[in-house]
């Protein structure tokens, strides 16, 4: 039965399901619309998924007191589709030039981790051993230091998308001038800066063309990520017939049998 197949219907609705909450400024929107609208949600059994963000997805773009806001972007799904995936959860991005904010939708399974990842201990020794700790340091140093220092572009944007964020919150609670011109003011910074960005991954993509050349075809990217799944280890065998069925038991064994090896070497593991 069509019931009992998970499927989802997401987009801009041009409609609101209720005048209180889902609408800020502007004209009233005609309460037959929304009468309808709440109508074919529920002869179609929808229901509408979890989400996070500001709710208030549309803008009119104009300035002052004109401006106004309403939840017209959706995602709405059958209960097929939330008795196989209880998680799902919509997202609703940052603005960026488009009057409707982007939407997000993580399809996230039920995961449960087997604890920390092998290796990751300290590892007292000499020679190699002690050399590579100290370049894995190096390298968790080198990493912050990208972040916090040479990728200064990433955080001006997000800085700038956050205040942007504060100040609409304010000006949706009421018109102040000032707010105004400071959002009008971050507003054409954010795009300065997110224009540098672009031109920077368009330079970043270009040397990396050159370099790898078809290595960056789609198709290569899809035989990569086939070879991957497919070299996936679920299930062994070991020498004394002992079958290991899920990935969690090949995962302790495997932890169990270098840890063995590393203590049989004389060597100290601190978890």
């Amino acid at each position: 039965m069509v019931d009992d197949v998970p499927w989802i219907v997401v987009g801009d609705f041009n409609s609101i399901k209720e005048d209180d909450g889902e609408q800020l400024g502007g004209h009233p929107r005609p309460l037959s619309a929304m009468a309808e609208f709440n109508s074919c949600i529920h002869k179609c059994g929808l229901v509408e998924l979890n989400y996070s963000g500001c709710k208030m997805s549309w803008c009119n773009g104009h300035r002052g007191t004109s401006r106004s806001w309403a939840c017209l972007d959706r995602a709405l799904s059958n209960t097929a589709l939330i008795r196989c995936l209880p998680q799902v959860l919509m997202e609703y991005l940052k603005w960026k030039s488009s009057d409707h904010c982007p939407m997000l939708i993580n399809f996230v399974r039920d995961m449960t981790g087997y604890g920390p990842y092998p290796f990751c201990g300290e590892v007292h020794g000499t020679g190699l051993i002690r050399l590579a700790a100290k370049l894995k340091r190096f390298k968790s140093a080198l990493k912050v230091w990208n972040k916090e220092v040479f990728g200064r572009v990433d955080h001006a944007i997000k800085v700038l998308e956050e205040c942007m964020e504060f100040l609409e919150c304010q000006l949706q609670d009421g018109h102040v001038p000032d707010v105004e011109c400071e959002y009008l003011r971050s507003k054409v910074e954010l795009e300065l800066w997110e224009h540098r960005e672009e031109i920077r991954l368009a330079q970043q993509a270009k040397r990396k063309w050159l370099k790898e050349c078809d290595q960056n075809t789609r198709f290569f990217h899809d035989f990569e990520n086939q070879r991957r799944k497919s070299s996936a280890i679920n299930r062994m065998v070991l020498p004394n017939v002992v079958v290991l069925e899920t990935p969690k038991m090949v995962h302790m064994e495997a932890l169990n049998y270098f840890q063995n090896f590393l203590t049989e070497e004389g060597l100290n593991v601190i978890p």
